[in-house]
């Protein structure tokens, strides 16, 4: 007899190990799917990295006026007179050469900037450093929609959940209403017994009902976010964090720094214009008549020069320009700071409250451990006849009440571990590695 007790316990075991082998086989890829759904499809990720590649081309752009520039031109002018010699002598006059109604030219021109004050230098650095806050923005809308996943598939979880002990519920009640009604044929109960017990079961299958529409509303919100359908089944929860920071991050704060700077360098940019701007240009033209101040044939001709210029006074624009970008980035740097501080304050609060579970956890187990010593008591005494139905029946309702809230408080452990990770700035994985 023991040795088929002990078979039919291992079968049992490896039948529990083989279901959770499944929940964790089932769970993986339906969250990795919903992530990488969200990656590929999600508004806002696509806006996110559209604007990356913006801040990238404006950077590329920038860096061009480093190198440089190679023009091609034509053009053709008609003039109702023609160029020529205001000769008083009648004679010598007929015989000038006369210019031409039309004026024809094609060329081509390369001009290098070879002193800006050092306005490329500084706005190339501007922009490189706008692309990286605009990488960092991209990183935390990705970690704001893993958050959402994330907490969205643990709430799917607890309801699923609740779900199922309120269906226990309306079972022990369902159950509790036929032992009272045989009570009442042996006329140890009254009809008011059986209707309170009836009117339990509707209360409990009004419960069921709303358990339900919860289950679907957020089923319907987690395909709206991933355009994957939720199965409605018990899942682990397959959700990996990396490895935490000595420092938490703010993504966020650390944009707004980025900007910051990036605001600075465009300033040093700005005051460029208080310097003077020299350039080189190189070209060759082919025109008729060209340089020829009479005639009317084609000519080449090569051209050379450097040309300076020095803004003297600009109304005060490039002061008013200076103290723009000086006041946005230091709103900026408050702002950055201003985060910090309330991130400081959002993860003391997070792991108070987790210490909070904690506490409340330990007691839900002591709780639940009496429950069912005293669930037991009450059928050994049942069986003696010395139990009521009604003693029975609460306590299987107190023994699956505490089941619940220990499970439901597990979840909320895992949503808080989930929120404390995000908000130290860890990235948030779908793998169950």
């Amino acid at each position: 007899m023991s040795e088929q007790l002990h078979l039919c316990l291992t079968i049992g075991l490896l039948f529990l190990l083989s279901m959770g082998a499944q929940a964790q086989e089932s769970a993986c890829p339906v969250l990795n799917q919903a992530w990488q759904s969200i990656l590929a499809k999600h508004p806002s990720i696509q806006a996110a990295s559209e604007k990356i590649k913006s801040r990238e081309a404006s950077a590329n752009s920038l860096k061009a006026t480093q190198l440089p520039k190679l023009d091609a031109s034509a053009s053709y002018q008609y003039t109702s007179e023609v160029a020529q010699f205001n000769i008083p002598i009648p004679a010598v006059a007929a015989a000038m050469p006369q210019g031409s109604h039309n004026r024809s030219e094609l060329g081509i021109t390369a001009s290098y900037a070879i002193f800006t004050g050092f306005a490329q230098t500084n706005s190339i650095a501007a922009a490189t450093l706008a692309t990286h806050a605009q990488t960092m923005d991209f990183v935390q809308t990705k970690n704001n929609l893993a958050l959402q996943l994330g907490l969205l598939h643990i709430a799917l979880q607890s309801a699923l959940e609740d779900s199922r002990v309120i269906q226990e519920r309306l079972q022990v009640k369902m159950e509790h209403v036929k032992t009272i009604a045989t009570l009442k044929q042996e006329g140890t109960a009254t009809q008011a017994q059986v209707l309170s017990a009836q009117a339990d079961v509707a209360l409990a299958a009004a419960d069921t009902a709303k358990s339900s529409r919860l289950v679907d509303s957020l089923a319907a919100e987690f395909s709206n976010l991933t355009d994957i359908s939720y199965p409605r089944e018990k899942m682990t929860l397959c959700i990996t964090q990396s490895p935490m920071q000595t420092t938490p991050k703010s993504y966020l704060a650390d944009e707004l720094e980025t900007q910051a700077q990036s605001i600075e360098k465009s300033s040093e940019a700005a005051t460029a214009s208080q310097y003077p701007m020299l350039s080189a240009m190189a070209g060759y033209r082919y025109g008729n008549p060209g340089l020829q101040v009479l005639g009317s044939s084609w000519m080449g001709y090569a051209l050379a020069g450097v040309q300076l210029q020095w803004n003297l006074f600009d109304g005060f624009e490039r002061r008013s320009t200076l103290t723009r970008f000086s006041s946005d980035a230091k709103s900026m740097q408050f702002e950055a700071e201003r985060l910090r501080k309330n991130q400081s304050t959002t993860l003391h609060q997070l792991n108070s409250e987790r210490k909070s579970l904690h506490t409340e956890q330990e007691a839900l187990e002591a709780g639940l451990a009496a429950a069912r010593s005293a669930h037991d008591a009450l059928q050994a005494a049942q069986v003696g006849g010395t139990a009521i139905a009604d003693e029975i029946r609460d306590s299987d309702l107190r023994t699956l009440e505490l089941e619940s809230r220990l499970i439901l408080l597990r979840y909320r452990s895992a949503s808080l571990d989930l929120r404390i990770a995000w908000t130290r700035g860890q990235d948030i994985a779908f793998t169950g590695e």
